[in-house]
């Protein structure tokens, strides 16, 4: 997407394209990107969940918008941060004392490794996406 960004913005430099031509273009390329982004993350979400008694539609539906939601606000320069609290310390049933600190979890070391290297792009000043309707998508198509 950032490619395709990149590339709208050399076109805007030129002349020949008009602001409407480029938004049709590129734009339009962007957010077909981002939704099938958005359809392959969501069916893979919902491949994990197991449990057959919940209803995969409404979830789909639902964890489709808030993605897009997310992304639409990311490109409006929201950082997201996302903290790990250590796993609980197991008191000793008889001295009612902490036993001895666990080791680190892997998923910790792994974090720590790839939190110096995150890139934040720096906030289009025209954002492609729009911010979704605090309504999901499903409840505003249903009322005319």
């Amino acid at each position: 997407m950032e490619e395709i960004r990149n590339v709208r913005a050399e076109t805007a430099n030129l002349k020949e394209f008009s602001e409407k031509e480029i938004k049709s273009i590129f734009d339009k390329k962007i957010e077909e990107t981002i939704d099938k982004a958005i359809k392959e993350k969501t069916k893979s979400l919902l491949e994990q969940n197991k449990d057959e008694s919940l209803r995969k539609n409404e979830q789909d539906i639902d964890i489709s918008w808030a993605l897009k939601s997310i992304l639409a606000r990311i490109e409006r320069g929201m950082t997201v941060e996302i903290r790990f609290l250590p796993p609980a310390q197991e008191e000793s049933a008889e001295e009612g004392q902490t036993t001895e600190p666990q080791e680190e979890p892997q998923e910790f070391v792994k974090l720590r490794e790839i939190v110096p290297n995150l890139v934040f792009p720096s906030p289009d000043p025209n954002p492609v996406l729009q911010l979704p309707n605090p309504k999901k998508e499903d409840e505003s198509k249903g009322k005319k």
